[in-house]
C-alpha cells in the first residue's frame, strides 16, 4: 500500500481489500485442509468421523470430550487426565498429518475448532 501511495496510485477500498483477503484465506485454508485430508487413510477418517457421533445413552460426543481441559490437580484427576491423553494419542499420527504446516496455523485452526460443537463441525467439509 505504501508503494501504491508513493506512485500516486489509487488505493482500493476497504471492502475490496477485505473481500480479497477473505478469498485468499479461503483458498489457502481449503488447500491446507485438502493436504491434511490426503494424508488420512480410511481407518483414520472413520476414527475421526466417529468423534462426532453420540453413542446411545451418552450425553456427549467424543469430539466434545476431546476438548476437555485438565482439572484441579489430584491423583484421581491426574489418572483421568493421563487416560484422556492416551485417548488423544490413539487418534492417529497427528504429527504426520500436520507435517509442514506452521504451528501458528495449526493453533489457529484448533482455536476455531475449539469454539464449535460436534454438530457444527460435521457441517465443515
Amino acid at each position: 500500500m505504501e508503494i501504491l501511495g508513493k506512485e500516486r496510485r489509487e488505493l482500493p477500498g476497504y471492502t475490496t481489500l477485505d473481500a480479497l483477503a477473505t478469498r485468499i484465506r479461503t483458498e489457502v485454508n481449503t488447500e491446507l485442509i485438502a493436504l491434511v485430508g490426503s494424508r488420512l487413510d480410511e481407518e483414520d477418517t472413520d476414527r475421526l468421523l466417529g468423534l462426532f457421533r453420540i453413542a446411545p445413552g451418552a450425553r456427549r460426543s467424543g469430539y466434545d470430550k476431546l476438548k476437555d481441559t485438565a482439572r484441579n490437580p489430584s491423583i484421581r484427576k491426574l489418572k483421568q487426565w493421563l487416560e484422556h491423553l492416551s485417548a488423544l494419542d490413539a487418534l492417529g499420527p497427528t504429527e504426520k498429518w500436520l507435517e509442514g504446516i506452521a504451528s501458528a496455523t495449526v493453533g489457529h485452526f484448533a482455536g476455531e475448532a475449539r469454539g464449535l460443537g460436534a454438530s457444527e463441525m460435521t457441517d465443515v467439509s
